[in-house]
């Protein structure tokens, strides 16, 4: 359960030493776990932004003086329990979220909705989330802490560190927390209960609506008593377990921290030189990234979701973390074109076309692999990247434990890479240059591209363990022509990793589930518009941002669109023969 998860000593030791490269990576690694601590130990209160940027900047300007860069992490954590606990104590006591003028309080502060909502919580994690509304104070710090320690981005001699106390006392405190927080859970499904126990609804006819301790204290008692709500403390599974395999809430899209950046100026530390650096490079996370980390990323005693990045109708998944083709970008030539216009839906038949591949509405039938096939070897197509050569000749595999649409997915051709993808555009009905422009956004057309790297092994497909792809204490997540994430889409490796034709059959088999309007959980979670069937725009968006018409996923569309014009894989440069 407990991982060890650290910041790289190096990148601390270069960022103390006034190195801008790693200070930048170091500040934009931080922000998601302070941002996670304040907002959980702050109950979401609106100041959550202000704590944050009062921790950053403390941490900033005191990294110089650090001792240990080893110990980096807990001393990160203490000093954003220190800002929490100060606030509070110069605030006195601060009002909760629904105490607050209706008329300034954002709703999205609330931080119980927005893990709900960003992590797609469901069954007994949902509880859970719910639960946090009734713990004190205390305990909410507490299991800020403790939630991250179970999700694996905090190992308990941290978390003991942080809260400056021994390991046995943290485990009594857990304890005794965790305790609080299961009567929470039974309450929350007490009044949830639909019709309501006849003698709980007698006893909140005077109650205000608003989680309290001494309103926590009678249900809680009622409960226990009740012989009709005592069998909902049965089947409670341990809250650790749930939290498994989560990972950091999303920051939210739009914060910034302008009085950071005015406070730091140029003094962040001796010999920064200049200190806008770091500054752009939490803009750009904090603007481009609906989220940092993804969800869920396993199903505990089946309870839960699985979480996604493009992934399907199964579950709801998590956005992207959008990161650049990993040692493309400066290949790819500067883009200033631009196309509004879409592909336009072709006739339903399953017959392929020889000459062209369009776009199929939803609902039509679709060709079979083996159709496609045929209509695309038809038509020969000089290789122009080389480098794909053995993952071209490399069929894939059926997906383990699949529903539809995945179960049409076998990866069951070979070719040159173009024939690959317009082979792919063919047996999921979609117009085959955005294919082409979508591939050369992600990978530049190359199988062997790889990115999103982390520093969590459990995050590693086999081969491809922390250093073994040329970054010290990190692997890459996504591989192939399309950027296919492993821990999300483990069920489809190593198939979309060795294979071109298994990578690009699984990813617009996603594709194609949100163009027939599948993913309705897009409806329930921040969003442009309301989802609906039929627009391949906004589902290839999807791809990236795991939302619907969200300014990642339309800035993501605009840079396929852009390629797209420019029929990017017929320029010179693009060719790589």
């Amino acid at each position: 359960m407990y991982q060890d998860v650290r910041f790289d000593p190096a990148t601390v030791t270069a960022a103390m030493r006034g190195n801008q490269a790693a200070l930048d990576g170091l500040v934009a690694s931080c922000l998601p776990l302070v941002y996670n601590i304040v907002g959980r130990s702050m109950d979401g209160h609106a100041d959550v932004d202000d704590v944050v940027q009062e921790t950053m900047l403390h941490a900033v300007r005191g990294l110089p003086g650090l001792r240990d860069p080893e110990r980096f992490r807990p001393w990160l954590v203490a000093i954003a329990i220190q800002q929490v606990r100060g606030r509070w104590r110069t605030g006195n006591r601060l009002a909760s979220p629904t105490e607050l003028d209706p008329d300034l309080a954002d709703p999205a502060a609330d931080f119980v909705d927005l893990t709900i909502a960003k992590l797609g919580l469901q069954g007994q994690r949902l509880e859970v989330a719910e639960a946090t509304r009734w713990l004190d104070e205390g305990d909410r710090n507490l299991l800020s802490l403790w939630w991250l320690e179970a999700a694996g981005e905090l190992t308990r001699s941290e978390l003991a560190d942080a809260l400056e106390l021994t390991s046995q006392q943290v485990a009594d405190r857990v304890r005794r927390m965790r305790e609080q927080l299961d009567a929470a859970r039974v309450i929350v499904r007490a009044l949830r209960a639909s019709p309501r126990c006849a003698q709980l609804a007698s006893l909140a006819r005077d109650w205000n609506g608003l989680p309290s301790p001494l309103w926590r204290k009678r249900f809680a008692r009622h409960t226990r008593e009740c012989d009709r709500c005592a069998y909902r403390w049965s089947d409670l599974v341990p809250a650790d377990r749930l939290l498994v395999g989560l990972a950091l809430v999303p920051l939210p899209v739009g914060l910034a921290l302008p009085e950071l950046r005015a406070s730091v100026g140029g003094r962040a530390h001796a010999g920064s030189g200049n200190s806008g650096g770091w500054f752009a490079k939490a803009g750009s996370v904090l603007s481009a990234k609906p989220a940092i980390a993804a969800a869920a990323a396993v199903v505990v005693l089946g309870i839960g979701v699985v979480a996604a990045n493009g992934w399907g109708a199964f579950d709801e998944p998590s956005p992207k973390e959008p990161t650049a083709a990993a040692g493309t970008e400066s290949m790819q030539p500067a883009v200033t074109a631009s196309m509004s216009t879409s592909p336009s839906p072709s006739d339903a038949s399953p017959k392929p076309s020889v000459s062209r591949f369009g776009l199929l509405p939803p609902g039509a039938k679709l060709p079979s692999g083996a159709q496609c096939a045929t209509a695309v070897r038809a038509k020969p197509i000089r290789e122009n990247k080389a480098v794909n050569a053995t993952a071209n000749r490399t069929t894939g595999h059926t997906v383990p434990g699949a529903t539809a649409p995945l179960t049409r997915v076998d990866g069951k051709f070979t070719g040159t890479t173009e024939q690959i993808l317009r082979w792919a555009a063919c047996k999921w009905g979609i117009d085959e240059d955005m294919v082409k422009a979508q591939a050369a956004i992600e990978s530049w057309w190359h199988m062997d591209n790889k990115g999103d790297y982390g520093t969590d092994a459990s995050r590693c497909p086999a081969g491809h363990g922390l250093g073994e792809d040329g970054a010290p204490g990190k692997c890459p997540e996504s591989y192939g022509i399309m950027q296919v994430r492993y821990p999300y889409n483990m069920q489809a490796f190593p198939g979309v990793e060795k294979s071109t034709a298994m990578n690009a059959d699984y990813a617009y088999a996603v594709w194609r589930s949100c163009y027939e309007g599948k993913m309705t959980w897009l409806n329930t979670v921040d969003r442009g518009s309301q989802y609906k069937a039929g627009d391949a725009w906004g589902c290839l968006g999807v791809w990236f941002a795991g939302r619907w018409h969200t300014d990642a996923a339309e800035q993501y569309v605009k840079r396929v669109k852009e390629y797209l014009s420019q029929r990017i894989w017929t320029t010179r440069n693009f060719q790589q023969p």
